[in-house]
């Protein structure tokens, strides 16, 4: 349970907010330029081994744990899949796999521990469990991080509309996005695509309601990286493409399904030029502030750009700003340049592969940062016990 200081300065764009997203949102809102949460995303299969092992590491708890409501994986190639959490595959684990490796910095040789693991399928599957049965034992474990005192962060990794999450590979990484004459199938009210993709989203939101009925808040982070060019719902810049996807499941999330424990948080990726990875400016991608409680980035190859935080920061206009995800920790001058991160979130088992035990113990120590332990030393939060 978490009982934070606040006397709301600060509004959801949802106005029937419950009291404790309202809550949860003001913490950031004082923090921000202060301090910094401390936050372990975890994949659906991982259960809680992540966050755990960096308390292990570190003697400190990250305060925000993340997962996510995830995709059953279809196909004859799920090594390639793995890094992206579907819930019937074993987590990748504390080793390098080829597609991990792709995202990394660091050499094969500085790791001094990584093997390029190519899996037989199944060794990896995890076989005789539905969609249904293992997204509840996710809610479970979601309240019980919330009674530990974990602020929770969501995401979904959603397979093209009509696939009702199970597919292929190819329903979720299609470099460009889908076809400029799907997405607008898809975007525009009273389609067939559109409404396979209510159905969807109606499916999700039942898990959703879980929570919601537990007044447990999340700061929810959809869609991710969307200005990228890898997954399909990428690269649809304007009012017309990502924008409006974006205002759709606002509506139908918070007007239809009345969930007002959620927190709308816009995470992008890292502009780059990389040909065939690019990732394009945040604006052409940004839906509005009347839908978005917070502004996040995604962060790998040590890539902390000073250009890419300023440009974040005006976009934000004053809302708080995160790293949604990241490999390598910020060194410390990036701290000192970029005080306004709320939250920094390692991804799964990379944090842990591409930043040294020391370095994950000089993160925790930094006296700017929150953890499970500290936060009622940080005097944002109040013990209620």
């Amino acid at each position: 349970m978490l009982n934070f200081k606040n006397d709301f300065n600060s509004r959801p764009v949802n106005p029937r907010s419950s009291y404790e997203a309202r809550q949860l949102l003001d913490l950031l809102y004082r923090i921000k330029g202060k301090k910094i949460i401390s936050a372990q995303h975890d994949f659906i299969t991982s259960e809680t081994r992540y966050c755990d092992l960096a308390r292990q590491k570190t003697g400190s708890t990250p305060l925000i744990w993340g997962s996510d409501l995830s995709f059953f994986f279809e196909g004859n190639n799920p090594a390639a899949q793995r890094h992206s959490g579907p819930m019937n595959l074993i987590d990748p684990g504390l080793h390098i796999t080829s597609d991990d490796f792709a995202f990394s910095s660091r050499s094969i040789n500085s790791l001094n521990r990584a093997l390029i693991n190519v899996e037989k399928m199944e060794n990896i599957v995890v076989q005789g469990r539905e969609p249904h049965e293992i997204r509840v034992s996710l809610i479970e474990r979601i309240k019980h991080q919330h009674r530990r005192g974990h602020i929770i962060t969501l995401m979904w990794h959603n397979l093209l509309p009509g696939k009702n999450d199970r597919g292929y590979y190819e329903d979720l990484w299609m470099p460009g996005g889908i076809s400029q004459k799907a997405w607008d199938e898809l975007v525009t009210k009273g389609t067939a695509l559109h409404g396979q993709w209510l159905k969807e989203v109606d499916a999700i939101a039942i898990y959703l309601e879980m929570l919601c009925a537990e007044h447990i808040p999340v700061l929810w982070r959809p869609y991710h990286e969307m200005n990228g060019v890898w997954f399909w719902w990428c690269n649809k810049p304007g009012g017309k493409g990502f924008q409006r996807l974006w205002i759709h499941l606002y509506e139908r999330l918070v007007l239809d399904h009345g969930l007002d424990n959620l927190l709308w948080v816009w995470n992008a990726n890292a502009p780059r030029n990389t040909s065939g990875d690019e990732a394009y400016a945040y604006s052409d991608f940004y839906p509005g502030s009347e839908y978005v409680d917070v502004l996040a980035t995604d962060v790998y190859r040590r890539d902390y750009s000073q250009t890419h935080y300023d440009e974040l920061v005006a976009l934000a206009d004053g809302k708080p700003v995160a790293l949604g995800e990241v490999g390598e920790l910020p060194p410390d001058q990036t701290f000192e340049q970029q005080p306004e991160w709320t939250w920094i979130m390692p991804w799964g088992n990379l944090g842990h592969l591409y930043n040294t035990d020391d370095e994950l113990k000089a993160f925790y120590a930094r006296n700017n940062v929150i953890t499970l332990e500290n936060r009622f030393k940080s005097g944002f939060f109040e013990d209620a016990t």
